[in-house]
């Protein structure tokens, strides 16, 4: 339940941010849904969290060669939250009910423009939200691991990504179909 102060709080800097006044019952509600959004999108750490718990190691190095020059410290500090080894059924499922309520915030912080500017990007128009790590790919299995599809079968994905605010990010229709579940190299713009 969210007290009178703090709903009183939350009138206060909705008007500031919309200009306008809204009703207690309305507040309430907005009020509930943001601290929905808060609690999925940002978890809490837990202890047993300390070290991202990559499956194998070498996608440790990988990542912290890709997301923060090869230093692992800086990759645990400053990406720790782009990680979720949940189930990409649950993690998808958890995307799909927040994606709307998040387009809003991520258009505000990202300017409205899309994040990856791939070769044919749309700039500023048909805009979604995007994972920066996808929640899951097999590029690593095929990549470091060297397998291969056999039988028709491709290999094996593996869960990475979180719907954490800092893993996401505003892309152009364009360039989030040209991603897909490939990872982006934040210094050259090569899709690996």
């Amino acid at each position: 339940m969210i007290s009178k102060e703090a709903l009183n709080e939350f009138k206060a800097i909705w008007k500031k941010e919309f200009g306008t006044d809204i009703p207690d019952d309305v507040a309430l509600k907005e009020a509930t849904n943001l601290l929905t959004l808060m609690n999925v999108v940002y978890r809490p750490i837990k202890k047993e969290w300390l070290n991202i718990p990559f499956e194998n190691e070498e996608d440790r190095s990988f990542f912290a060669q890709l997301l923060s020059k090869g230093d692992e410290k800086k990759l645990q500090e400053q990406f720790f939250d782009y990680f979720d080894f949940r189930s990409p059924e649950i993690k998808r499922k958890e995307f799909n009910s927040l994606r709307k309520k998040l387009l809003p915030i991520l258009l505000k912080r990202d300017k409205g423009i899309c994040q990856l500017g791939l070769i044919g990007c749309e700039g500023y128009q048909n805009l979604v939200v995007d994972h920066f790590v996808p929640l899951s790919s097999n590029k690593l299995n095929r990549k470091i691991r060297g397998l291969k599809t056999h039988n028709g079968k491709k290999p094996v994905s593996q869960s990475f990504g979180s719907n954490n605010i800092k893993n996401l990010m505003i892309a152009c229709d364009h360039c989030n179909s040209l991603k897909k579940h490939r990872f982006l190299n934040p210094t050259t713009r090569e899709l690996i």
